[in-house]
């Protein structure tokens, strides 16, 4: 059993160390345009309604996405990272790289965390 377990370890090392190294891909420029459109609809949650108002992908992915990057907002707000909430509303538009960069660590920990997660039911049945 501990064979499997360091096996398993040295597999979601790996996965994770492959994701990471993608994370700055392209950046400022997003060549994706899915990830523009699922970022968009996320972030649009913002101006009060939670109504994705686009079901072609998983809708709970968007509310998990919003939350992942308003606590990154709200990281780069307390460190003073801007200089005014004016500034953090516009950082989508004048330097979005932060929030591609950390909404694209969710899909490493998404990713990562699945592995394991298929393990253990692959393991369990």
């Amino acid at each position: 059993m501990k064979k499997w377990g360091l096996a398993l370890a040295v597999v979601l090392a790996l996965a994770a160390l492959l994701r990471i190294r993608g994370l700055g891909f392209g950046l400022p420029a997003v060549y994706n345009p899915d990830e523009v459109a699922i970022m968009a609809r996320a972030l649009g949650f913002a101006k009060g309604s939670l109504n994705p108002h686009n079901f072609l992908y998983p809708t709970l992915y968007f509310y998990a996405l919003f939350a992942w990057v308003g606590v990154y907002l709200a990281s780069v707000w307390v460190t003073g990272g801007v200089s005014s909430l004016r500034a953090l509303s516009e950082l989508y538009f004048t330097n979005p790289t932060g929030i591609f960069t950390a909404g694209r660590a969710l899909g490493v920990a998404a990713g990562t965390l699945t592995i394991g997660l298929v393990h253990r039911l692959g393991t369990t049945i």
